[in-house]
């Protein structure tokens, strides 16, 4: 945390998923201390895992959607994680936030890896799909530069996937995604 606390306007503190769960203190309490110290730290960004559902979603979307007296203060990214019923995405979720730092606006896409409720307990994500995460990251990254007048992209994808980084990777004009992460 030295680099964001030194450099508070050129540096960037994101989360790629996976966060909540694992810890002993984070799953007695749903995640709630891995929020709290989050919030403190300064999050930017915070892209939802496969083991964010473990404890289901309407657990994991609380911190983000007003339900819990523990609300975090950063946006909690799936662009891809969508309601089978309605083919809408899931409430709590943001598809991309738009962070400024000195001056410069960075639109940070997340996503969760294609295939991954598999991973998952099927009674907790049964009513829930990832959908393509290439084409959802096109989409929003068109949008963010064209829209909100981002001026750098950046994708996070929570899953470790070569054919997803060399679709991204080739990505060019209002398309274009400046950085990827895994």
């Amino acid at each position: 945390m030295d680099e964001k606390n030194n450099n508070p306007d050129s540096t960037l503190f994101l989360a790629g998923g996976d966060i909540l769960q694992s810890q002993l203190i984070s799953n007695w309490y749903d995640g709630a201390s891995t929020i709290e110290l989050l919030n403190d730290m300064e999050l930017d960004a915070f892209v939802a895992g496969n083991h964010e559902f473990d404890w289901g979603v309407d657990v994991l979307t609380q911190y983000f959607n007003g339900q819990s007296n523990l609300q975090a203060n950063f946006p909690l990214l799936g662009a891809n994680v969508y309601e089978k019923s309605s083919n809408e995405m899931v409430d709590g979720f943001e598809p991309y936030t738009i962070i400024e730092k000195s001056g410069v606006k960075i639109a940070v896409i997340g996503t969760v890896g294609y295939g991954l409720e598999s991973s998952i307990a099927y009674a907790r994500i049964k009513d829930y799909k990832f959908i393509d995460p290439v084409e959802r990251v096109m989409y929003f990254a068109h949008k963010a530069r064209t829209e909100d007048d981002a001026d750098i992209v950046i994708a996070i994808n929570h899953a470790d996937d070569d054919g997803f980084n060399n679709s991204i990777a080739n990505l060019k004009g209002d398309y274009k995604v400046d950085a990827i992460f895994n």
